[in-house]
């Protein structure tokens, strides 16, 4: 009998040492400085070298995000057209998606490159104390982000 005790704590040790954490918050790991809060800016380069600017606005409660398309001439074909540069604002609520959507790009390191290239996002974040920035290669997480940015820029100011 003492010995099933024995393997029964043995067990109860080891599945509470390897088990995850049930009750971790996502954002549990991040550090003080890496709050929504303390985002000023975020800029993405698309895949074909398009500009998302998303920064504060000092004096609104909305942020400021802009589109600056590549023109053709500077386009590695010389034949795409990224469109006509556009702004718009987004809410608090459309910052922190697009924020926490970064962040999660950023910390996954699965998809980071080292060097650029073609069809890779240049993604960079930058807090008041500090910035991040990594290439990331096209997967899903990146494409929602790119659709979200898109859909803020298409919708009417």
């Amino acid at each position: 009998m003492i010995s099933l005790w024995g393997n029964f704590y043995q067990f109860l040790l080891l599945s509470l040492f390897f088990a995850p954490p049930i009750f971790a918050h996502e954002n549990q790991y991040k550090l003080p400085e890496e709050t929504v809060e303390k985002c000023l800016e975020i800029v993405i380069f698309d895949g074909s070298n398009n500009c998302y600017l998303l920064r504060r606005n000092n004096n609104e409660p909305l942020f400021e995000l802009e589109y600056r398309p590549i023109a053709r001439m500077q386009s590695s074909s010389f034949v795409y057209d990224g469109g006509t540069a556009k702004e718009t604002n987004v809410s608090n609520a459309e910052f922190k998606k697009i924020f926490e959507m970064s962040m999660k790009l950023l910390h996954c390191n699965e998809f980071h490159k080292k060097t650029r290239e073609m069809g890779t996002c240049m993604l960079k974040i930058k807090f008041i104390s500090k910035q991040q920035k990594a290439i990331i290669a096209r997967n899903d997480n990146l494409q929602s982000l790119l659709h979200e940015l898109k859909h803020f820029i298409d919708r009417e100011k």
